[in-house]
């Protein structure tokens, strides 16, 4: 960082972690009225902050930007006295107040000669931890042999930024995913920092044996503070794909608001089953099917019946909507339940049809047993 200070004028390097050992050392100005106008007999000229891996004039007010832990942090203030002097003295002595949110400490500037600048260096040693925003007021007062006038107040800020964008939540297409099976992943990545996560970019870096299917890589664009992004990426499961758990490793890249480049890992697991679990649900949906729509041509004269009928119907499009959503195990299990109201219908049918095909095979019976006798009957008169 440059150090803007006249070689006839001396530099203060004041740590702030240092203030508590020179505290006693310091004056505090009363500081009286503040809101005097400022004589303007001595001001700040340049208030140099750090700001990334440069630094920013903060002078005018406005933020500057520095990372988490960044170290060293400076606050380089410039002082010209423009025209103060105590007495016969060709110089004055000022005091610098530094009010860090709320909190103040005082800093002198002795001996700044009429026309001359002083520059006190502040420094955070080791760095600011983030994330956060820190405020500060600079007021600077003349020391007139301990009375105190006020010269100049500057306010700045200073956001200390930290950055990650991290893994939100990564929801499969499918919720049992089988060898041969096609399925998508729904990656939704949040920026968890305070700043923004510039050209936010995700990729596929391994896959192990499951392909991906289209664009390996996608991008995101920018992620405000506290946003969450989505994207989708396309996979295949080849036929013979191990079973078991397979772990999917994104790669998530972005910039920082100096453009470096900085990445997350992102991880996804998932778990291959045996493509015949795929096959037996789909087999057991599509029987139900079958019967039910025979039973419907043919339909229930027992009331009982069709009420079994009406749940197994309930049971197969429970079946039908799991087996779309990919729970295989659950649609066979719906399935199955549906087959067995479908088997207790038609028990239910065959006991109330019972007495009605007894009837009918009664009356056969009798009227074949009349016509017997009948025609028995005209035999014999024919032969008399």
């Amino acid at each position: 960082m440059k150090k803007r200070i006249n070689n006839d004028r001396k530099t203060t390097i004041i740590p702030l972690s240092m203030l508590l050992l020179i505290t006693a050392l310091l004056v505090t100005p009363a500081k009286g009225d503040l809101t005097q106008v400022p004589s303007g007999d001595a001001y700040f000229t340049q208030i140099f902050v750090t700001n990334g891996n440069g630094e920013i004039d903060l002078v005018d007010g406005g933020v500057a930007r520095v990372y988490s832990r960044q170290a060293p942090v400076w606050v380089n203030l410039t002082v010209r006295n423009r025209n103060c002097s105590d007495g016969e003295l060709n110089y004055a002595d000022f005091v610098v107040n530094v009010t860090e949110d709320g909190s103040t400490n005082s800093w002198p500037l002795e001996r700044v000669f009429k026309g001359g600048f002083e520059t006190l260096l502040l420094a955070y040693p080791f760095g600011i931890v983030g994330p956060k925003t820190v405020n500060l007021r600079v007021e600077l007062f003349w020391n007139q042999s301990g009375s105190y006038v006020l010269e100049d107040v500057r306010e700045f800020s200073i956001h200390v930024v930290w950055l990650s964008v991290e893994e939100n939540l990564v929801e499969p297409s499918l919720v049992e995913i089988c060898q041969t099976d096609n399925f998508a992943l729904a990656v939704k990545v949040e920026n968890a920092g305070n700043d923004v996560a510039y050209a936010t970019n995700v990729t596929v870096r391994d896959s192990g044996e499951l392909s991906v299917v289209g664009d390996a890589s996608r991008f995101l664009g920018d992620l405000n503070a506290s946003e969450t992004g989505t994207i989708t990426f396309n996979f295949s499961v080849p036929s013979d794909a191990s079973l078991g758990v397979h772990t999917i490793v994104f790669a998530c890249i972005y910039n920082d608001f100096s453009q470096t480049a900085r990445n997350s890992s992102i991880t996804a697991e998932i778990i291959v089953k045996d493509a015949s679990v795929k096959q037996r649900a789909q087999d057991s949906v599509d029987q139900v099917q079958l019967r039910i729509e025979r039973a419907q041509i043919f339909g229930y004269l027992s009331v009982n019946a069709q009420l079994k009928l009406d749940e197994a119907v309930v049971e197969y499009e429970e079946a039908a909507a799991l087996y779309q959503a990919g729970n295989y195990t659950y649609a066979a299990y719906h399935a199955e339940s549906a087959l067995e109201l479908l088997k207790e219908a038609n028990r239910i049918e065959t006991v109330y049809r019972l007495p009605i095909y007894s009837a009918i095979a009664l009356a056969g019976i009798t009227v074949i047993t009349a016509a017997y006798i009948l025609v028995k009957k005209r035999k014999k008169s024919a032969a008399m």
